[in-house]
Formats: C-alpha cells, sequence, structure tokens
C-alpha cells in the first residue's frame, strides 16, 4: 500500500498539458495561455484627459490662485469619443471630459474643481497647472511591442481587458479537459427520483461535477450504473471519448464492487489501488489509452476529499497550470486528536487566522460519510503515518482549501 505522497507523484507524473485551442477571450477565463500576444498599437491610443475640466496651455495658468484667477476663453466642449482639430492658442481653454484626446496646442488639463465657470465662453482658473498634469500620454499602459501576455500565464479578468483593448477577440489556450463522471451503486436513485426503502440519493455524481467545474473543467454526467458488471463496463464505455474518467463506488473487495474488474476488462493499466490514507483507503488510479482512470470510494466524504488531493492537481496541470496544490500553513491546535498509526488521516477542519497564527479545529465527527463535514470544513489537517496523537496547542500542517473573504 503506497503512501499519499507516493500516490500523488505517481498521478501528476502520469498527466500532461492537453493541447492548445483558440477560443473568444470570455471563455478563456481561468484558462492558460498558449501563445505570447505582444501589443502592435499603443494603449491608450492618443493623449487624453485624466479628468474632468480645461485642457489649456500649462503657461497661461501661471501664478495663478483663488485669489487671483486667470481668465481664459473657452473655444468649445470636447466630450469622450470626440475629436478636434481645432488648435488651442494662449489665452484659450477647451471644457474636456475624461477620455477625450488632447486637443493641439493644450499641454495640461485643470480639473473642473480648481476652476469657475463665468459663462459657456468663459471660465477662471483657480490654481497653477505644470505641463502635463491630468494628461494620460499615448502609449502609458503599454507601448507598441510590449508583452500583454505570454504562453504559460494563466488568463485573469485584466488580461482579457487588455486583449480586448488591442481588438483581439480570440486568443490561443490550452483546452479544457472532459472529465466523465459515473456513480455506481443499486442502492443510489438519482435527484429527481422519489425515495424508496433501503435507497440513497447519488449527491456525490453532483459534488464531483461541481468539483470538477470549479477547477475548470467540462465535465459529462454518466449516470448511475447498476450492480453489474455489464451495466458499470458499459457505461464507463460511454465515458472512453473524455480527457479522464472518474468513477465512485464500487473499488473495495465487495461481492458487488465491480468497477475494478469493468476497468480492467476496458484495458486500464492500474498504477495503484490502494493508498494509506483515511478516508480514501481503497482508491484506484491507472491509465487507459495513456487517458487517467479514477475510482473512488462511494462514502461522500471519501470521493469529495481524494478528488481534492488527487484529481484536481492533475486538471490543473491538464488545463496548463502551474500552481497545483493548495496553500498549507502551520497552525495551532485547539483540541486534542489521536489515530492509528498506519495510515495518514486527512482531517476536515475549521481554520482561523488570528493575527499572524492560524488555528484550526475539527468540524467534528469524521465518518467518511459525513457530507456535512466537508460543507463546514476550509481547511484539512495533514496527520501524518506514523502518528498516533496530537495535542491541543501542538503547531499542525493544514491544507487551506477555501478561507472565506474578509469583511
Amino acid at each position: 500500500m503506497i503512501t499519499f505522497d507516493e500516490a500523488r507523484k505517481i498521478v501528476l507524473d502520469s498527466v500532461s498539458a492537453l493541447e492548445p485551442v483558440e477560443a473568444p477571450i470570455l471563455d478563456a477565463l481561468g484558462l492558460v495561455a498558449a501563445e505570447d500576444v505582444t501589443s502592435t498599437e499603443p494603449i491608450p491610443p492618443f493623449d487624453n484627459s485624466a479628468m474632468d475640466g480645461y485642457a489649456a496651455h500649462a503657461e497661461d495658468t501661471s501664478r495663478a490662485t483663488e485669489k487671483k484667477p486667470v481668465e481664459l476663453a473657452v473655444l468649445m466642449d470636447l466630450p469622450a469619443g470626440h475629436y478636434t482639430e481645432r488648435a488651442v492658442g494662449r489665452g484659450e481653454a477647451v471644457r474636456i471630459m475624461t477620455g477625450a484626446p488632447i486637443p493641439p496646442g493644450a499641454d495640461t488639463v485643470v480639473q473642473v474643481e480648481l476652476t469657475e465657470k463665468l459663462s459657456d465662453n468663459r471660465v477662471r482658473i483657480l490654481k497653477e497647472h505644470e505641463k502635463g498634469k491630468n494628461i494620460r500620454l499615448a502609449g502609458e499602459d503599454i507601448a507598441i511591442g510590449q508583452s500583454v501576455l505570454r504562453a504559460g500565464e494563466e488568463i485573469g479578468p485584466a488580461k482579457i481587458g487588455l486583449l480586448a483593448s488591442l481588438g483581439r477577440l480570440r486568443v490561443k489556450v490550452v483546452r479544457r479537459p472532459v472529465i466523465a463522471v459515473l456513480a455506481t451503486g443499486d442502492e443510489l436513485l438519482d435527484v429527481d427520483e422519489p425515495m424508496a426503502p433501503g435507497k440513497i440519493r447519488s449527491s456525490n455524481s453532483y459534488t464531483l461535477i461541481s468539483q470538477a467545474r470549479a477547477c475548470g473543467a467540462e465535465a459529462r454526467y454518466l449516470g448511475i450504473a447498476r450492480d453489474t458488471i455489464d451495466d458499470v463496463r458499459d457505461r464507463l464505455r460511454k465515458g472512453l471519448s473524455a480527457d479522464m474518467i472518474v468513477s465512485s463506488g464500487g473499488v473495495s473487495v465487495g461481492d458487488y464492487d465491480y468497477v475494478k474488474n469493468a476497468l480492467e476488462e476496458l484495458g486500464v493499466e492500474f498504477l495503484f489501488t490502494k493508498v494509506a490514507i483515511r478516508p480514501g483507503k481503497p482508491t484506484v488510479f491507472g491509465l487507459l489509452n495513456r487517458k487517467p482512470v479514477f475510482g473512488l470510494p462511494g462514502n461522500p466524504v471519501s470521493s469529495m476529499v481524494i478528488f481534492e488531493e488527487f484529481v484536481r492537481p492533475a486538471l490543473l496541470k491538464m488545463i496548463g497550470k502551474r500552481r497545483l496544490h493548495r496553500p498549507v500553513v502551520e497552525a495551532v491546535l485547539e483540541e486534542d486528536i489521536k489515530k492509528k498509526p498506519e495510515r495518514m488521516h486527512l482531517i476536515r477542519a475549521i481554520v482561523r487566522k488570528q493575527g499572524s497564527d492560524y488555528f484550526a479545529t475539527t468540524t467534528g465527527p469524521q465518518g467518511s460519510g459525513i457530507l456535512v463535514s466537508m460543507d463546514r470544513a476550509n481547511g484539512i489537517i495533514l496527520f501524518p503515518r506514523g502518528e498516533k496523537q496530537r495535542k491541543k496547542g501542538d503547531r499542525v500542517e493544514v491544507q487551506l482549501i477555501t478561507m472565506p473573504e474578509v469583511e
């Protein structure tokens, strides 16, 4: 039985980034660039006003004060989206709006708060302004030939805004992986089916699909396979066109656990079938035509935790990302915890930060079927193999899976 670290290394060594595709920029959010993009034009494309105010000659505002203002003639109004070829002469100004091009001859903008409007064609300047004041120069944001996006960078909202500013409607990205998700078990009902004796609703498919989408992957639901080798195999076969297959349930050693047999019949090469962790010991991983295949335990918590620890990093690598793992911090334990030493335990925890220190407490009962323990958790205490007990006040490693925003 391999260790947690060995299993994760096997998984990550088995996957690589997918091929690039061209995508609309709005569909590229969260994906990884597969091309370098350099600017072919300056941004902004022209000198423009950073303020609502008056474009004028800086020398005309020399020594202007509230007590001794300078009076200028107003030639016209210049809103954003319009331009003028009319030059501003000495003793003249143009009433200008934020973003409008600086008219010829003007070399400063006096913000409207430092002026006094006398009429539509006369204004008083109440403060001296130096040359270039409140003017955004052409190319101030991005110059011609400047790098805007590099292959391997994640595309966020600002990158999309820069691409749009350059007139780029499409960009090459590493494509999203497609993950096929299968639930197994005669005891399972789909969400919209009426409850019946001895049955439970299939929550795993929905949590796994949600986890996959949160990673940036596309998910395909294969439905619920009944406890027969034929149904399990046939439904798994429908997922072979996906980039990854993930099933939940049917991977243990019971008489009705058919997933491993079905995967074997389909030609999966198993790389491991057990991991020395709790929850998630009977996790199965292998390759089919070089595509990753996971068999996750059927208990809801086990399924979610194994996805978090093994499937998620694999998907992120397939998307082309370089940062694959959640951050791990040292936290002060706020209660005693204990376990048997044979396996590493992944304990759902509530983590809080006080000053520069993190503090962690468990979410309560840690049974593999207690899904509320994952709902409450924003961290996972990494309780190493070989250890039996940690006491209140000890420092432990905690993986942060979510941390709430501050008020």
